[in-house]
């Protein structure tokens, strides 16, 4: 693979939106040591070979590829792996490692004597999905996570001039009670939108479709509720599915671009989103006493 090849040769990188230059860090000139170390420099094509058969492989891995296609399917949302912005160094560096299914979970092959069970004295076995989605010892943390990513699709909404209210309850056709997380409407137009969050650890690309089927089952029932209410003619449901680790679907961002919302609500999502996260990771790997 010659320093001239293309991004083409590094698919990998080209999936999740950045773009490998092959030939930097050819030399370290600027090496501070580097007249202590006189001997043959390694160029980066030398040190990784990336081929379509590999990235094929490392995708359909249970653990380490598990959920990594989601990365491409809005690679715009991909520009804190390359510039870190709004992230510590850390949480750079846990964020990559979440990326992977790197992180010291007990289920990572060699990293725990104790077997592989949570640590907590949940009966699951410690996956990074079980931490950042199930494990009571990071409730707090997730609803934390939860309603940070709500208040700011609604103040989005609210931005471009829709009515929002948060957290409210309503009745399905059933006489059940019902919780919607977002509901925006105008008045004028009458149109109204149930919006609801939901935070997902990344398995595969069908996994915001189901999501937005999901809600729909769920709070359909209370659109007759909704029009009554409010006097609104048409209510829709939007599902919205953002990945634990940071992803953004394209359903997330087709339902963005509908409603004109800035491209900052999504990357603002990604930051919270890794943020939150390394904080829910960390809370369950230091000891409590």
């Amino acid at each position: 693979m010659s320093p001239g090849s293309s991004t083409e040769s590094y698919p990998t990188f080209a999936r999740i939106g950045l773009r490998e230059n092959p030939g930097k860090n050819l030399n370290q000139v600027t090496c501070p040591d580097r007249d202590l170390n006189p001997g043959r420099l390694v160029s980066r094509p030398d040190a990784l070979t990336v081929t379509p058969q590999s990235v094929r492989g490392f995708l359909k891995e249970d653990r380490r590829g598990k959920g990594v296609e989601m990365y491409s399917e809005v690679t715009a949302a991909n520009s804190w792996i390359a510039n870190k912005k709004g992230l510590s160094t850390s949480e750079w560096i846990s964020s990559l490692k979440m990326t992977a299914n790197l992180a010291a979970v007990r289920s990572v092959p060699g990293r725990s004597l104790d077997g592989t069970r949570c640590r907590h004295g949940c009966p699951e076995i410690e996956t990074l999905a079980h931490v950042l989605g199930f494990c009571e010892q990071g409730l707090l943390l997730r609803n934390s996570r939860h309603h940070l990513v709500r208040s700011k699709i609604a103040a989005a909404l609210r931005n471009k001039g829709w009515i929002v209210e948060e957290e409210i309850s309503c009745l399905a056709e059933n006489g059940s009670t019902r919780r919607v997380d977002i509901l925006a409407y105008n008045a004028d137009t009458k149109q109204g939108i149930i919006v609801d969050p939901t935070i997902c650890f990344e398995v595969e690309c069908h996994q915001s479709a189901e999501v937005h089927l999901e809600k729909k089952s769920i709070y359909e029932p209370t659109v007759n509720y909704f029009k009554l209410k409010y006097a609104l003619i048409h209510v829709e449901v939007f599902g919205l599915l953002i990945g634990a680790r940071g992803t953004i679907p394209a359903f997330f961002e087709e339902f963005r671009r509908q409603f004109v919302l800035p491209t900052s609500l999504r990357d603002d999502i990604v930051i919270i989103m890794l943020k939150k996260s390394c904080q829910i990771l960390i809370n369950h790997m230091v000891p409590h006493y």
